[in-house]
């Protein structure tokens, strides 16, 4: 009898928020988000698609590699845009559309 896939549970090898290998436990996925650039205005994070499980802190293959998404916050760290990098075109969404904002106690900022 086939179930649903499993999902994703992925583990954060770092625990680094701006640069950060995650890892599939069952070895499925392997990405990395590294920040491409931040200043006072805006920050950019690209995650890459790494094809296998990085094997030392300072992997480099994802500088050989176009970015899978492209994530951009406003200032602040306010929410921006999410682009998808797809080879045939690309596409984008406001970020406002899956995440919200929350204060500490869980309310929305």
């Amino acid at each position: 009898m086939r179930g649903d896939p499993l999902h994703y549970v992925l583990e954060d090898r770092y625990a680094v928020y701006n640069e950060s290998d995650f890892d599939d436990i069952y070895d499925r996925l392997f990405i990395r988000i590294a920040e491409s650039s931040r200043d006072a205005e805006t920050a950019v994070s690209m995650i890459y698609d790494m094809g296998r499980r990085s094997t030392r802190r300072r992997d480099t293959r994802h500088f050989e590699r176009q970015p899978s998404v492209v994530l951009e916050f406003g200032s602040n760290g306010a929410l921006g845009t999410i682009r998808f990098m797809q080879p045939t075109r690309s596409s984008s969404m406001s970020m406002y559309q899956y995440l919200r904002k929350t204060s500490i106690f869980g309310g929305q900022v």
